[in-house]
């Protein structure tokens, strides 16, 4: 995973096109521009820029927080002012807030997403109340309905609406400049645009592997699912009846893996592959990779049903007992290593291609099987506590 990548240039003076920090974007990023304008950032103009670009390979923002300046004499009467003083934005990965500006104090305004929350509608970002490219205000629109507002749009501001796609935060890019209020010298916000996800149509993950399932321990007996004793402990043949019980019987695949991009895309993901299954070898059974299988998410689930079955009725001989049982062989797998190819494909027609090392966890069962037990034992039973009893397991 590569780390943040944060770029820094001082003393810059002159600054091309519409004066924003250019950004290496990969193929899932895109910049989105209005009338020809990416960003609400200057030209530098001798005031000390630092350009930065904050984003992370395959990640999405969680957090966004906004400081504004409380300083009125500076809000009023500065030639350049600068309602909005910092940002940060965090990618809920342990690394921490990524800061850029002078945050004071508690944030003014914060914005969180949960799994699968994006931005919707436009992005505003508007210049500082002189009408310079100097960051005065932000609003944005999260999927749940939630907004985000917080500077000032008074004067001579101007609004800059940038169209999110209704996609995910990918990072931000932008500049700060050095100020000096008399008392300190710290650096604040000047500039700002936003980096987002292109607007995702589907995800398919193919070519799975599993480079351990080998080392998987084998199942060497199935599991009981039911079980009747038929009992005699007298000196003549009896008959047992027939006896039908209802039993919950679970037949199928449990399967789930951890995917970095399952939480964001839910059900837009498709999963084309094997998964391992249980084969017989002799008297056990092994794991191995099944012929193609599909499911959408990042999880699929066996079924469960409610089901009828017989013990058939038997004639038991003096002084013996014996069993009849219902049997399913299966197995279950925790943390098996995986690798996969996952492409990506967007909106606009494109499509991004990547891989994915995750881990599977999952469970196999097989059809059930029934059959008395290998062998009845006879003269030696005293009594019977409770003839032809049932038992579960």
């Amino acid at each position: 995973m590569r780390a943040v990548v944060v770029l820094v240039l001082s003393f810059v003076n002159r600054v091309r096109g519409d004066g924003c920090t250019d950004a290496a974007l990969t193929g899932y990023e895109v910049r989105p521009s209005t009338s020809g304008v990416r960003c609400v950032q200057g030209a530098g103009d001798g005031w000390d820029q630092q350009k930065f670009v904050v984003k992370k390979e395959k990640q999405f923002v969680r957090c966004i927080k906004i400081w504004k300046d409380h300083d009125n004499r500076r809000r009023r009467g500065a030639r350049r002012r600068t309602p909005i003083m910092a940002i940060a934005m965090d990618f809920g990965d342990g690394g921490g807030e990524h800061t850029q500006g002078h945050p004071d104090g508690p944030e003014d305004a914060k914005m969180v997403f949960g799994p699968g929350e994006h931005l919707i509608g436009d992005l505003v970002i508007a210049t500082n109340p002189d009408g310079m490219p100097r960051v005065g205000y932000v609003e944005m629109t999260k999927s749940n309905g939630e907004t985000l507002k917080v500077g000032d749009t008074g004067g001579k501001s101007r609004q800059y609406r940038f169209p999110t796609g209704d996609s995910f935060v990918a990072g931000m890019t932008g500049d700060t400049h050095n100020l000096d209020d008399g008392k300190q010298s710290f650096r604040i916000l000047t500039g700002l645009g936003f980096i987002f996800w292109k607007p995702v149509d589907r995800v398919e993950m193919t070519k799975v592997t599993y480079p351990d399932i080998d080392s998987l321990t084998k199942v060497t007996a199935p599991a009981v699912v039911a079980k009747r004793e038929y009992c005699n402990a007298n000196e003549q043949p009896e008959q047992a009846a027939t006896v039908t019980r209802k039993i919950d019987y679970t037949h199928g695949y449990d399967s789930k893996i951890t995917f970095s991009l399952g939480f964001e895309f839910g059900n837009s993901v498709k999963i084309t592959a094997g998964v391992p299954e249980l084969g017989q070898t002799e008297s056990t059974f092994s794991w191995k990779v099944s012929t193609s299988f599909q499911w959408e998410g990042t999880s699929h689930k066996s079924t469960t049903e409610s089901t009828s079955i017989t013990f058939p009725t038997e004639t038991i001989q003096p002084r013996t007992k014996k069993s009849y049982q219902f049997t399913q062989w299966t197995g279950t797998i925790d943390q098996l290593r995986y690798n996969a190819e996952v492409d990506i494909y967007f909106k606009d027609g494109t499509k991004y291609v990547t891989t994915e090392e995750g881990v599977y966890t999952g469970a196999d069962y097989l059809q059930m099987e029934e059959s008395w037990t290998p062998s009845e034992v006879r003269h030696l039973v005293p009594t019977c506590l409770r003839p032809n009893r049932l038992c579960s397991a």
